[in-house]
């Protein structure tokens, strides 16, 4: 190999067993699609993370994620993803690549994703609306049952 060549290789590994431990970790909790989102976001930042050279198409997919895990966000954390994701696509379209330029993009990437991580939602018992309040205050007439046709 000449001396201005890289190789991934072996330097991708901690980065697929990061992303298989947090497969198995999500597949064992019962979580929603937002954090699902996020933490596919999280393994597609680990690429970046582990890789010897950051190409743009390897930046997007985690900033694609990032954004749509983000939305039911509220406004400032949105506008704050935003610029964040800007620089990152900036900084990663940037033709000189090297490691100064490789650190904030990694650095933009990691607060990208703390940003557009769900935050969690309250216990079942203490949430609006819940499946165990709903239909309480209506009288015992107003119930639907459905009757089967004959």
């Amino acid at each position: 190999m000449g001396a201005n060549l890289v190789a991934g290789g072996p330097a991708r590994s901690p980065g697929i067993l990061i992303s298989l431990v947090l497969g198995f970790w999500f597949a064992r909790a019962e979580r929603g699609l937002a954090p699902l989102l996020a933490v596919v976001a999280l393994t597609l930042t680990f690429r970046c993370v582990f890789e010897t050279v950051i190409a743009p198409y390897y930046v997007f997919p985690a900033i694609a994620f990032a954004f749509v895990s983000l939305s039911a966000a509220s406004w400032p954390r949105f506008l704050t993803a935003t610029l964040l994701a800007v620089v990152v696509n900036s900084a990663s379209n940037f033709d000189r690549h090297s490691t100064w330029v490789w650190w904030p993009i990694v650095a933009g990437l990691a607060a990208l994703v703390a940003v557009s991580w769900p935050k969690p939602l309250p216990p079942v018992s203490e949430r609006q609306g819940s499946a165990e309040g709903r239909g309480r205050d209506l009288p015992e007439s107003a119930s639907v049952v459905a009757t089967p046709r004959r």
